[in-house]
């Protein structure tokens, strides 16, 4: 059995001998081999061999006040082909072990081919940092240990009132690539967010590919507590770097 730490994002392996039911909640686990010491009493862990893969193909995603999808699974993800009207965020891959306790770190996400249009970010009812908001809830935050990893958007459509399109935090490995952007007027922006992207606590940044149809609002990305050496993007990029 693999067991992921929420807490720390670091992985264990182990081999489990039994699994026996307590009282309630309660579980007790049975290894075979002796815990890391790291592991302590405040540490929330999942089994990753028991988690799945997921896929969602040619769907529509409307009137949700809170995000389409909310994606938080170790396994491959594959997002494509699909049109999001929901009126919040329209992906939030999250991550919690410190109020629902409900989920760990994605390892492999490829967002391709949606149309996001213009009702998404139009609410700010939950995690709304962009259009897809990757937003664990973890309470510690340094580049030295990230979160999730391995997360791709390519080739979607993004049909913008706002300035936010993308918000990672705590992600190694993250491409925003190849994207079509086009300025609509449904809406009056309001978002608090100034930067069309925003790497927060980030390695391994690529943005590369993207073009623009009409007077796209967010064409600045801001790095917080993400090295510039992290950055890669295109000589002639439409988003330059908030200094």
């Amino acid at each position: 059995m693999q067991l992921n730490s929420v807490r720390s994002s670091k992985w264990i392996t182990s081999n489990k001998r039994s699994a026996v039911r307590g009282t309630g909640d309660v579980f007790e686990l049975v290894f075979t081999q002796a815990i890391p010491q790291q592991v302590t009493a405040d540490y929330a862990l999942e089994n990753l061999t028991w988690t799945c893969n997921f896929s969602v193909t040619g769907s529509q995603f409307r009137s949700c006040r809170a995000r389409g999808l909310l994606v938080s699974t170790p396994g491959k993800v594959v997002i494509a082909d699909n049109v999001f009207e929901s009126s919040g965020s329209a992906i939030l891959i999250s991550g919690d072990a410190n109020g629902w306790f409900e989920s760990g770190a994605v390892k492999d996400v490829m967002i391709t081919r949606n149309t996001f249009k213009s009702p998404c970010m139009t609410s700010m009812y939950q995690f709304c940092e962009a259009v897809i908001s990757v937003f664990p809830i973890i309470p510690q935050k340094n580049v030295a240990t990230l979160f999730h990893r391995n997360i791709t958007v390519t080739d979607n459509r993004f049909e913008l009132y706002d300035y936010p399109v993308l918000y990672a935090l705590s992600v190694d490995g993250v491409e925003f690539s190849n994207n079509r952007l086009v300025r609509s007027y449904d809406f009056e922006p309001f978002h608090h967010r100034q930067s069309g992207l925003t790497f927060e606590y980030c390695k391994r940044v690529t943005v590369r590919g993207n073009t623009v149809e009409g007077e796209v609002l967010g064409n600045t990305v801001k790095l917080v507590h993400t090295p510039g050496k992290e950055y890669k993007t295109d000589k002639n990029s439409f988003f330059k770097i908030i200094k």
